[in-house]
């Protein structure tokens, strides 16, 4: 659970900072918002933070089989909300890192 965390912040890190040089991104980039549409990928940190949340969410069917202690549920609900988590850690870190390229309206 803890690597799937660190993948989440670190190479969400990797794949922005990749995207920061795509001539196919936008120029500059909308910082994530609900509003924004995911799948536009020249926006790639709207894409990341909806899978982020998408994981984070995924895992909530399983609390009811957490509470009643089934050990399996736990797993299979830990490992999307650590990666989800790790991703919106990971997209509030990249707005910090590359600031440059978003725009400041």
């Amino acid at each position: 659970m803890p690597a799937a965390f660190l993948f989440g912040i670190i190479g969400l890190q990797v794949v922005i900072g990749l995207q920061a040089f795509n001539p196919m991104s936008a120029k500059t980039w909308s910082r994530p918002n609900w509003r924004l549409n995911p799948f536009n990928f020249k926006q790639p940190l709207q894409f990341f933070h909806f899978g982020g949340w998408f994981m984070l969410v995924g895992s909530i069917p399983y609390l009811p089989e957490i509470i009643e202690g089934n050990q399996e549920c736990l797993f299979l609900a830990a490992i999307p909300a650590s990666f989800g988590l790790g991703i919106l850690i990971g997209v509030r870190l990249s707005v910090l890192i590359f600031r440059k390229k978003f725009s400041h309206a």
